[in-house]
């Protein structure tokens, strides 16, 4: 459903999967999930808190 609706509607024919530096796929829930209890995207950012996101996601 939502293949065809980014197809037709917004006529998007690719998704990008986001890569880690290394190639590896990442999960967008988990990423959501860490960032989330670290206190959100603003406090990991003005708090250069990404590192530890990074390491609390392997």
């Amino acid at each position: 459903m939502v293949d065809c609706f980014l197809k037709k509607k917004l006529e998007i024919s690719m998704r990008l999967v986001p890569h880690a530096s290394d190639n590896r796929k990442i999960n967008l829930l988990e990423l959501y999930l860490v960032v989330k209890r670290e206190g959100g995207h603003r406090n990991v950012t003005e708090n250069n808190l990404w590192a530890v996101v990074a390491k609390d996601m392997g």
